[in-house]
């Protein structure tokens, strides 16, 4: 076995050196208004509306592979409307569930304000648990924090309006697929224009929204 170069044990000292902070601090991430935000299962973290607005406007939908910059803010600000649409028009048409499953459709991809938009595949594949669980954990404080609703058909209905959403952003957001059969089980896709928002007018009018939601 040969001996390390003097190169590979000064990095060496200083990964442990790195390893000893984070044992010591802990493992965060620093937000936009200051706030250390712990990544560790039962650490502390601040949830700070315009934290979140910021980030969702800053953060590229699709690991930003579209044909321009479109920011999960805008996302979430179609998928909002879109279930408060679908509701109204629904069998159960009421203004409160409207309200309640536009909030929720407002704040789904809230999480990625911290851990960034991870795409589908790879978010679900084997070794991604430790995302997926701190994931549920930060959607579950979310959920306390701005008082979303669990109801199951709230969120069924926010699905079904996120998949549809997406449908649409396959035809505007993308380019010609080079796999269409890949794209075969999506819903027909939700009547939306994608305006393509520079991130800090998504971020305002997220902002904006979420107040409202929030009164």
């Amino acid at each position: 076995m040969t001996e390390p170069t003097p190169t590979e044990r000064e990095e060496a000292q200083r990964l442990a050196l790195v390893k000893e902070h984070y044992r010591r601090a802990g493992i965060f991430i620093q937000t936009y208004r200051g706030h250390a935000f712990s990544l560790e299962p039962n650490g502390e973290r601040v949830y700070d509306l315009e934290d979140i607005a910021h980030a969702l406007g800053n953060l590229c939908r699709f690991t930003g592979h579209s044909r321009r910059f479109y920011s999960v803010a805008e996302h979430s600000l179609l998928v909002a409307h879109e279930c408060w649409e679908a509701i109204m028009r629904g069998p159960v048409a009421s203004a409160d569930l409207a309200a309640d499953g536009a909030r929720y459709g407002l704040f789904h991809d809230a999480a990625e304000a911290y851990l960034g938009d991870v795409s589908r595949p790879l978010k679900h594949l084997p070794g991604m648990e430790v995302y997926r669980d701190l994931e549920a954990t930060i959607d579950l404080e979310l959920d306390a924090r701005f008082g979303l609703s669990r109801d199951p058909m709230i969120r069924a209905a926010v699905k079904r309006v996120d998949n549809e959403l997406l449908a649409a952003e396959r035809e505007q957001v993308f380019a010609e697929s080079v796999r269409p059969k890949e794209w075969e089980w999506l819903p027909p896709p939700a009547n939306v224009s994608i305006e393509f928002l520079p991130p800090e007018v998504a971020a305002t009018r997220w902002l904006q929204a979420a107040r409202r939601a929030l009164r």
